[in-house]
């Protein structure tokens, strides 16, 4: 891992920086369609890299059902 990857990359692999910050992310989420037509459920998740630096934030979905 270089120096760059350290400083840069989210802490674990399957993590991406979808908004700069957790209002863009829930305004987003509250507006989601499936979410409005309760076929999915959703979160926003705080993406840091290895050395504690925070990236962003990342919306997450899950099925209901």
């Amino acid at each position: 891992m270089t120096y760059k990857q350290y400083m840069n990359q989210p802490s674990m692999s399957w993590m991406r920086v979808d908004f700069k910050t957790f209002d863009e992310c829930t305004n987003y989420g509250n507006s989601y369609e499936p979410y409005l037509n309760g076929e999915e459920s959703w979160t926003c998740r705080d993406v840091i890299s290895l050395n504690g630096k925070y990236l962003g934030v990342m919306f997450d979905t899950n099925k209901v059902n």
